[in-house]
């Protein structure tokens, strides 16, 4: 039973749980077009995930390597040159949005659930999803990097929420600024995600979703879902599973 001084969380990805695709790659490949990325550097990126996919780099080792070269590369870069890119790139991008967004947040919202982006994606694109879908600036985190006096890049991390620990971490600090003096009802609460970088922040709710599109394999956290007896959807099933989840 919930309190009137308790809150309700909904916490979700975006890449590959509320979208297909990858919006972070949809964007540095419109940077890479108005050169303002490295083409040679995005592929070196690109060769970073092949080796963490192939076992040749760990999680942590390519997560800190892909952050840290990504950095440099944007070091002076004009941040609203950024912003102009990933508006661009939205313009396409939304359409890969998942039916089910938009009714599934209304029917949260109607449910007394406080709903939260906690993405992985640069903040320039995930700002886009957001506006779009009414998720205000204090309620989702994504990565984001230092910009100076002059409006450039600083080449230091202000967010960095490349593993699991720090989507938690991010999770964690933006519920004590939204509800200081509230306690959360985390056993009622839930988060949706669709890779290992969601699996901390899945484990911190009562009721962790899982999504598996229809024409993916399996991964990683699918099967801990399976092990732990989760909820796993798909975007076929995700409103009607979801909406039956939190009428339990």
């Amino acid at each position: 039973m919930q309190h009137n001084n308790s809150a309700k969380l909904a916490a979700f990805d975006i890449d590959g749980t509320l979208s297909t695709g990858v919006l972070s790659l949809a964007l540095l490949e419109e940077l890479v077009k108005r050169g303002l990325f490295s083409g040679q550097v995005l592929r070196f990126l690109q060769g970073i995930e092949n080796d963490y996919a192939q076992g040749k780099l760990g999680r942590e080792e390519m997560s800190e390597l892909w952050l840290q070269t990504y950095l440099k590369e944007m070091t002076g870069k004009d941040s609203e040159q950024y912003v102009l890119a990933a508006q661009k790139v939205w313009e396409t991008a939304k359409a890969n949005t998942f039916s089910f967004v938009k009714p599934l947040l209304n029917e949260l919202n109607n449910s007394g659930f406080t709903t939260l982006v906690i993405s992985a994606s640069p903040k320039e694109i995930v700002s886009c999803f957001c506006q779009d879908n009414y998720f205000s600036a204090e309620r989702f985190r994504a990565t984001s990097v230092k910009v100076d006096e002059l409006g450039k890049y600083s080449g230091e991390a202000e967010i960095v929420l490349s593993l699991a620990k720090h989507k938690l971490e991010q999770l964690n600090d933006l519920v004590e600024k939204l509800y200081p003096e509230k306690q959360i009802d985390w056993e009622n609460s839930l988060a949706m995600g669709d890779s290992f970088s969601d699996v901390e922040m899945l484990r911190a709710m009562g009721k962790p979703i899982v999504m598996k599109e229809a024409n993916r394999t399996e991964n990683d956290l699918v099967r801990i879902a399976k092990e732990k007896g989760w909820t796993v959807v798909d975007e076929n099933n995700a409103l009607e599973k979801i909406t039956a989840l939190i009428a339990e």
